[in-house]
């Protein structure tokens, strides 16, 4: 008997004994607003809907059902845990429909039918479908399709491909296949992907930053080199999938159109006293204000502007909630105004999700020219979803200064650790102090002060540590942070600037001090300097880092001074020895002196 093995479960919705057999030529996937030749599910294709999102793929396949409704006879099969569920909203849906006396059949596959179709052939799901009354004329949607075909067995998988591939061809009408893969965690699509012949119509759902995307991996007439994406919206209303009306390349990653793509939006203080400012540039007083602008921006780029570390955390945050909120095809650029920003902090903001960072010293003509380049670009970076997780591996321990050597080794092994998820650079420079001062009088001519800028010594060299300091900056910080000349006090200085060096450096400092140890200067060089901080004082997160991520493409490389999320792994210490210093004058050792306590 038909149905013995299936369990199917069939309800038909008519008015009386009516029923319309017209032949569905096209019917659309439910989102709106797409181009006239996108998502076009054709008769006598096995069209495939990949979904990688719940909320998204409820919302466009309850869509999809209405419109194959609305098109003709239908035939719903639905699989798994959610099949009962997506019957009953699908049948509320058609209520309005009945009176125009159509016809829906609603099949359930279970579990245990899936397992014996795998065992007997597809080819017997669709005798028992026809027996129960489906026509060459009925358009089919399947629901949960991913349950019904074998995917460890590739070469049943090709068969059952086949078997729907024939089974669709002999069809007058569109059939629609919806498999989940929610966040591709059981990697469904390099499968798909490997049949362009068996599986032709080909697009995939998935989430993105504050709405969605629809990539048309492949479809019947499109040029196959092409990988149309279109970003989506969902409406707070309805609950349903619109188009936002910009148009990707998604192997390339480039922007094809977007209504406002040219449209820029500045902080007023951002181009403060500059001349040149294009007359169709929005201008806005305050993040509040741009905020209100960009609600519905799609692709158009922010100009925002940083002042040193003042007001950062309000900067930074207001970065991490624009590209959570807003599709990748949004441009975020930070310029520095006034003071520049901490190389940590710069590199926070792009962690954050700012696609460049301006320095201050960039003329703004050649901004400009840097805005028309960036017009096609999208984000690609991974951004985590919790702000304190993001900012935390870009965060110095709140220490500064001299530490003892144990005390300064747990310190720096610890600010590598934390931050070696996002490759953030830091430096240690080793600094063989001179034979003819004393080892006290060079520690108190260090004034480092800034939060992870910490500083030990041995018998002969000062070991002084930089967070999110590069190689080429390490130079113009010693003169910032010695009192004295360097030349005057060492008599080289050699540059550890990867992890694996530091590490190495600090492990030998502490089998040195295990061994013998090593004075401690603590008392001494306690001075009462004041702590230079961040103006922002930002809280830290206390939960273990957890990857909480949004894959949202690559930026190219643009020719401005931009810091990278990476940097250049250097294998060598850098040795650089100073001029040969002059003997210590008197005048030298008064200005130590005067530090002494």
């Amino acid at each position: 008997m038909y149905g013995r093995f299936a369990s199917l479960i069939m309800r038909l919705l008519r008015k009386g004994n009516v029923s319309i057999e017209a032949k569905v030529n096209q019917v659309r996937l439910g989102v709106f607003g797409l181009p006239s030749d996108v998502g076009l599910c054709g008769a006598g294709w096995a069209s495939v809907l990949l979904v990688r999102d719940e909320p998204l793929g409820q919302c466009c396949v309850l869509a999809s059902a209405r419109n194959f409704q609305q098109a003709g006879s239908l035939a719903i099969l639905a699989s798994g845990e959610s099949g009962q569920k997506f019957m009953d909203q699908s049948a509320r849906s058609f209520d309005s429909a009945v009176e125009c006396g159509r016809r829906a059949l609603f099949f359930r596959i279970t579990d245990e039918y899936a397992k014996i179709m795998g065992r007997l052939s597809v080819n017997r799901l669709f005798d028992e479908i026809e027996a129960c009354g489906v026509t060459a004329q009925h358009a089919v949607l399947v629901q949960g399709g991913q349950a019904i075909f074998d995917w460890q067995n590739h070469d049943l998988l090709i068969k059952q491909w086949r078997a729907w591939k024939a089974w669709a061809a002999s069809h007058h009408a569109p059939v629609l296949l919806i498999i989940d893969d929610i966040n591709g965690a059981d990697g469904l699509l390099p499968l798909l992907q490997s049949l362009p012949e068996l599986v032709p119509n080909l697009a995939v759902l998935d989430a993105d930053c504050g709405g969605g995307l629809l990539t048309v991996e492949r479809w019947a007439g499109q040029d196959r080199s092409v990988h149309r994406q279109f970003g989506l919206k969902l409406s707070a209303e309805d609950k349903s999938l619109h188009s936002d009306g910009s148009e990707m390349n998604a192997r390339g990653g480039a922007i094809l159109y977007a209504p406002d793509q040219g449209r820029v939006i500045v902080t007023a203080v951002t181009v403060a006293g500059v001349r040149g400012v294009p007359a169709e540039w929005t201008v806005v007083n305050d993040l509040s204000a741009m905020e209100a602008v960009c609600n519905n921006a799609v692709a158009a780029t922010i100009l925002l502007h940083a002042d040193g570390d003042q007001e950062f955390e309000t900067l930074s945050r207001f970065v991490h909630r624009m590209r959570l909120s807003r599709p990748r095809s949004l441009k975020i650029i930070v310029r520095e105004v006034g003071n520049k920003l901490r190389y940590n902090n710069e590199l926070v903001l792009l962690r954050l999700g700012a696609n460049l960072m301006v320095h201050k010293e960039t003329p703004f003509s050649r901004l400009l020219q840097v805005i028309n380049d960036m017009a096609t670009q999208t984000f690609s970076r991974l951004v985590e979803s919790e702000y304190l997780l993001a900012v935390q591996a870009a965060e110095p321990n709140r220490v500064a200064g001299y530490l003892s050597p144990p005390i300064f080794c747990r310190e720096v092994v610890a600010m590598l650790k934390r931050s070696e998820r996002i490759n953030l650079g830091h430096c240690l420079i080793r600094l063989p102090i001179l034979s003819r001062l004393a080892q006290l009088d060079v520690l108190q001519a260090c004034q480092a002060r800034r939060f992870g800028d910490i500083f030990t010594a041995d018998q002969h060299s000062v070991y002084l540590f930089l967070f999110a300091c590069r190689e080429s900056d390490v130079d113009s910080t010693l003169d910032r942070l010695f009192s004295v000349p360097v030349a005057e006090l060492f008599s080289s200085h050699i540059i550890e600037p990867t992890p694996e060096l530091v590490l190495e450096s600090v492990g030998q400092l502490q089998r040195d001090n295990e061994n013998s140890p090593i004075s401690d200067y603590s008392v001494m060089l306690q001075l009462g300097l004041p702590i230079l901080e961040d103006k922002a004082k930002r809280p830290i997160a206390t939960t273990d880092p957890q990857e909480k991520v949004v894959q949202i493409s690559s930026l190219s490389s643009i020719e401005i001074s931009e810091p990278k999320l990476t940097y250049p792994v250097v294998k060598h210490r850098t040795m650089r020895p100073f001029p040969l210093p002059r003997h210590a004058t008197a005048d030298i050792l008064s200005t130590l002196s005067k530090q002494a306590p």
